[in-house]
């Protein structure tokens, strides 16, 4: 099933070292679907890397990336969400509020890919299987999972078997490259 709408892009702030946080959702406009699906993309990278698989027009990422640049926020509409993106990006459904906002009660979403690059890019030169990632990420072995299918399509990181820096035993691991 698709889902028709508009994907809006703004900067939601900068973090610690720096780092940009930016806020992604996806506004549905189709007959009985009045919610927004979200996340939050950690860091400018994270965020090429969930455009690219998200958005195939190169020329259509290019100018929401200026926009974006310019003005803070961008949107690219229409678009066309499919269930499969919505999975691997994990995209959450929240009730719109009256003012047209997700619930401010609700948590923000943890952008684990982009955390387990992050981790990766610090601990460069060692392999870590996913039980280990999971633990030291502080996360559930399925969304670690998750998020190294994810990485591993972004191309930054290698995955295969190799002896765990952690635990020594011989698993499929992933590292950075």
């Amino acid at each position: 099933m698709e889902h028709a709408g508009t994907l809006q892009i703004s900067h939601h702030h900068t973090g610690t070292l720096g780092v940009r946080i930016y806020s992604i959702r996806f506004l549905s406009v189709g007959p009985g679907e009045p919610a927004r699906d979200w996340r939050h993309c950690q860091g400018d990278l994270v965020l090429v890397k969930t455009l690219e698989a998200l958005v195939p027009d190169s020329d259509v990422r290019r100018h929401a990336l200026a926009q974006l640049h310019e003005q803070g926020r961008a949107a690219i509409r229409p678009f066309v969400l499919s269930e499969a993106q919505a999975a691997v990006f994990e995209l959450r459904r929240t009730e719109l509020a009256a003012v047209g906002r997700p619930s401010e009660v609700q948590d923000l979403e943890r952008d684990v890919a982009g955390e387990i690059a992050a981790f990766l890019a610090e601990s460069k030169g060692r392999c870590f299987c996913h039980t280990c990632l999971a633990t030291l990420v502080g996360i559930e072995f399925e969304k670690a999972r998750k998020a190294v299918y994810a990485l591993r399509i972004c191309g930054n990181v290698r995955v295969g078997t190799a002896r765990c820096s952690v635990c020594h035993r011989h698993r499929l691991s992933i590292e950075a490259v």
